[in-house]
Formats: structure tokens, C-alpha cells, sequence
């Protein structure tokens, strides 16, 4: 039998029984979404996945030092190891209203699609696999909700897990509740900077054009950064993230901050727009007396798995099997630091929806049972060696 057959096969012996656990997945999307957990501050939702892996009896239930959660589902034979990971911070902390509405057809509310899905289907699986008789012959799965991956956390979760876990992690993939039909295998080069411009309220320092304002040196700095040729080989861009600066209408601004991201193809070039930028902030400030810093922060390099590599390969093909038109771009997730570390390593969708990053977004509920099937069928194809490198 073909693998397509075998896959298609796979494929009707479950999808009759996925809306079964629509209920359990909702619900722990629900309760897992109403607990706040912007990075640093993950401990609660830390908590709750315990509890959940505790109750699912998987092994080697822990929550290490940098606060990420870990548990394992064994194997017949445990020829590999295979990392299923779901980050659990989101952008919204304890002072946001973290009510979640259940439509019909939607859930809406703050860090849904980004990652509390992610995190819920994580908790949620070893309940289907055990409900569905999924028994793995070759694949242990470690079951982990990582830490500090956004923003200012810089991965920190994943590299810390990465870094004392004792034993090896053969492939890798991400759960991530928006797009379904996303599969990431390759990042850019990357780094954040902000940059920050500060006058001293007491401060009578002359100035080359006489009034003090954060947010007209701001303005200046911006009008030569965006002077920096770019070139289109490699490609690359800077994105102006964010602008934030000013106290009232009637006084001039004594601070302001500009966050911004590089991205470019090769890492010297990353490495060139660095130095420009930090020198760039230097001339403006001496012109405009006062002292501009730039922090940078959160680097990557520009990372790759091959699109022939067999687990891409099996993702891609799961997708079409599913009807799915896969999209391929340049990944920001934290399969960045596993691929980094020579890990085959993909990123997956869960289901479609809208305004991922803000209080109102939304995910689609009748998309989750084909996102679940999706990662079903590719742990299936996994446990089955079809995407080993070499077969075993």
C-alpha cells in the first residue's frame, strides 16, 4: 500500500470520531485562555497544563527552572523522540479583560489564536490519542508548554529546555492556533532593537535647533534610518514595529521609544544594518544633545530545513490529503532555535481566523477537527518512520 493510500486510509478510520472531542478542546481552550500569561509571568497557566498532563498519567510530568512544562507519552519500542510544543505566553497580561465568548462558529477573545489554542490542543491530546486507541509503536512524545517566547523573552523557554534536557529530540513541531495550512520549516535573519530617546526634566542643554522634543529627534532618526539602501539581494527589511513617546498636547515630549525589527536573508547584512542603526543613533543625538540608546536584542539566524527533508515532505503531503493549500514564509516561531540546533523542526497551524494579536481575536471552531487531523496524521506518518531521514 502507497503512503497516500496508507494516510488515506488513516484518514476515514478517524475523522468520523474527531467531533467528539470538540467539547474538550473548547473547553480547555476556554479555561485556558482566561488565564493570563504574558512572558515572565506564565506561572499560572504553567500550573494548569501540570495538572492536565498529571491527569492524562503521562510521565516524567515536570516543570523545570525556566517554567516550562514537560510530560511523555511512551512508546512500544521508543526508536525516536518527538517534541510537541505550544508556547504559553500571550501579549496580554493580568490588566486585561480576559473574558472569552463561544459563539457558533467562533471563539473570540484576547491570546486565543495566539497560542492559547496551541497550548489547549497540546493538553487535549493525550486524552484523544488514549479515547481513539492511537497506541504508538516508535515514537516517544514529550509534551511541552515553553516559556518567554515573545518578545522580550527571546525564546529563552526553548533554549533553556534545549540546553538541560538530558535526553535527545529527534523531530519537532510547533503548535500554533493560526493559519491552518501554515507550514513553516525556515526563518530569516532577525533582531529587535529599541531604541530610546530621553531628556531630563531639569535638563538645559543647548541644542542645535534649540527646543527639546523626544519626539522630533525620534522623527529625525526615523528620516535617516529609512535613508539605509536595502538591498533586494539578499532581501531585506527593516519593519518599524512601534512608535510610543509624549505626556500632553501643551508640553514637549521628554521621552519616546522606537521598536523596530530587522529581517534580511543573510546575517552579515543583519549584522552591517546593526552597526548602522547604533551609528545612526549616535549622529542624531549629538546633533540634537541628548543620548539615544539602542537595545538590541532577541538575534536569530537565518535557519533552513531542506523542503526535500521527509517531515516537511509528509506535512505538505497531510496537507493535500486534506485539501489543504499549504503556505510556506519566513518563520519567527521557536522552531527557529531547534533548527538552529541541527533539530528538524516545523511549525502548524490549527484552524483559520482573524486579528491573531489583538483583544477581539477570533479562531473558527468547524476548522479545529481538520487541524487536529492534520497533526494526528502527521504523528501517524512519524511513528511509522516515513519521516526518518534514513529509515530505520
Amino acid at each position: 500500500m502507497s503512503v497516500d493510500a496508507e494516510l488515506s486510509q488513516f484518514r476515514m478510520a478517524y475523522a468520523a470520531r474527531l467531533q467528539e472531542f470538540r467539547e474538550l478542546v473548547l473547553s480547555n481552550l476556554v479555561m485556558t485562555a482566561q488565564i493570563p500569561s504574558i512572558a515572565f509571568e506564565e506561572n499560572d497557566r504553567a500550573e494548569f497544563v501540570f495538572q492536565r498532563f498529571q491527569e492524562a498519567e503521562l510521565l516524567d510530568n515536570d516543570i523545570d527552572g525556566a517554567g516550562n512544562v514537560s510530560a511523555t507519552l511512551k512508546s512500544k519500542n521508543g526508536w525516536r523522540r518527538l517534541l510537541l510544543f505550544a508556547h504559553l505566553d500571550t501579549h496580554f497580561g493580568r490588566s486585561s479583560d480576559h473574558n472569552i465568548a463561544v459563539t457558533q462558529n467562533q471563539v473570540i477573545g484576547p491570546g486565543v489564536a495566539y497560542n492559547s489554542l496551541g497550548v489547549a490542543l497540546l493538553i487535549t491530546l493525550p486524552d484523544i490519542l488514549t479515547r481513539l486507541n492511537f497506541n504508538l509503536d516508535n515514537t516517544d512524545i514529550v509534551f511541552l508548554a515553553t516559556t518567554k517566547a515573545q518578545g522580550r523573552g527571546d525564546m529563552e523557554g526553548i533554549r533553556s529546555f534545549l540546553k538541560n534536557s538530558r535526553d535527545r529530540v529527534d523531530l519537532a513541531v510547533n503548535l500554533m492556533g493560526m493559519n491552518l495550512g501554515r507550514l513553516d520549516y525556515f526563518s530569516l535573519s532577525r533582531v529587535r532593537c529599541d531604541i530610546t530617546c530621553q531628556f531630563a526634566e531639569d535638563e538645559n542643554t543647548p541644542t542645535m535647533f534649540g527646543e527639546r522634543n523626544a519626539i522630533l529627534v525620534m522623527n529625525e532618526l526615523v528620516n535617516q534610518l529609512t535613508a539605509i539602501p536595502l538591498p533586494n539581494n539578499p532581501r531585506t527589511l527593516i519593519n518599524y514595529g512601534k512608535f510610543e513617546g509624549g505626556e500632553s498636547y501643551s508640553a514637549p515630549s521628554n521621552s519616546a521609544r522606537l521598536s523596530l525589527e530587522i529581517r534580511s536573508e543573510s546575517d552579515e547584512m543583519r549584522s552591517d544594518l546593526e552597526e548602522r542603526i547604533h551609528n545612526n543613533c549616535m549622529f542624531v543625538g549629538s546633533k540634537f544633545g541628548t543620548e539615544i540608546k539602542a537595545d538590541f536584542f532577541g538575534r536569530q539566524a537565518a535557519t533552513q530545513l531542506r523542503f526535500a527533508h521527509p517531515l516537511v515532505q509528509s506535512a505538505y503531503n497531510v496537507l493535500h490529503q486534506l485539501d489543504l493549500q499549504p503556505y510556506m514564509a519566513p518563520s519567527n516561531t521557536e522552531i527557529t532555535v531547534l533548527l538552529a540546533s541541527q533539530i528538524p523542526a516545523i511549525t502548524l497551524g490549527i484552524t483559520k481566523g482573524h486579528n491573531p494579536l489583538t483583544k477581539e481575536a477570533s479562531i473558527d471552531i468547524d476548522h479545529i477537527a481538520t487541524g487536529l487531523m492534520q497533526i494526528l496524521m502527521l504523528i501517524y506518518s512519524i511513528d511509522k518512520g516515513y519521516c526518518d531521514e534514513e529509515s530505520r
